[in-house]
């Protein structure tokens, strides 16, 4: 399997920001699910929104994120997405809403690699679709934290940061862990990275696809 990476955190956070400024060759990249839904709703005028609807919404959200999570793109060496499936559970609790069955199995079911939080920024950073005010903002990252380490998971925090150095740590740490193949643009010297450690999910130890070593890869990229 690719390895798969989750940006998550309260909204405005620069979690979107963050996915653009790292994507690149070999990086597949997931935006996200929730404010392409919330955008194609006020374009039609519908009521699918998290301040109309949003047991509906998350519903909605949650089709769409499978959707797009099962999408695989052979040349990618790993891939980074903008929220994940659990997202959707913290959504539900801040908004007082019970849970959805198939929402819960979903989020049982997930086994991404590894968890960034991104931490709140010193000013939030609202827009037409982000309506929270900043008491609304650091409930919703802290359900998301909770969430996540419910689910087994160990959120890796993004301080609250330059763009550049944010972007730097992710990358320094998706690159150490053993299995996520290196590629052209995306060694050791992309943004002058320095490898850390990454915590994937705590789960029991199992037999891993081989992979094949970065350096193979990175070296059959520069032969081309």
């Amino acid at each position: 399997m690719i390895p798969r990476y989750v940006l998550t955190g309260g909204p405005g956070t620069g979690k979107s920001t963050l996915l653009d400024d790292l994507n690149g060759k070999g990086m597949g990249s997931v935006g996200e699910v929730a404010e392409f839904v919330i955008n194609g709703e006020m374009i039609r005028d519908g009521d699918v929104l998290p301040w109309k609807n949003v047991l509906a919404f998350q519903k909605r959200v949650l089709e769409l994120q499978l959707e797009w999570e099962g999408y695989m793109n052979d040349e990618s060496h790993f891939v980074l997405q903008d929220r994940g499936v659990p997202d959707g559970i913290a959504y539900c609790r801040v908004g007082g809403i019970e849970t959805p069955p198939e929402l819960t199995e979903a989020a049982k079911r997930t086994n991404y690699s590894g968890v960034f939080l991104v931490d709140p920024l010193p000013e939030l950073e609202n827009n037409e679709v982000r309506r929270e005010d900043p008491e609304k903002q650091l409930e919703l990252h802290r359900a998301v934290r909770e969430v996540y380490t419910e689910l087994g998971y160990t959120p890796i925090p993004i301080p609250a940061m330059s763009r550049h150095l944010r972007a730097k740590l992710v990358l320094d740490r998706i690159l150490a862990w053993p299995i996520t193949p290196r590629c052209g643009g995306m060694d050791n010297n992309y943004i002058g990275a320095a490898p850390c450690l990454v915590y994937e999910r705590q789960k029991p130890a199992q037999t891993q696809e081989r992979r094949r070593p970065w350096q193979e890869v990175l070296a059959e990229h520069r032969a081309q």
